[in-house]
């Protein structure tokens, strides 16, 4: 995953579930 990438990911995760993308990442 690249830093750009990243970036979406918690931006998309503070709009629609933090918790739910943080799982994702962890996975």
């Amino acid at each position: 995953m690249g830093i750009l990438e990243g970036k979406v990911v918690l931006v998309t995760g503070a709009a629609g579930g933090i918790g739910k993308e943080c799982a994702m990442i962890a996975a």
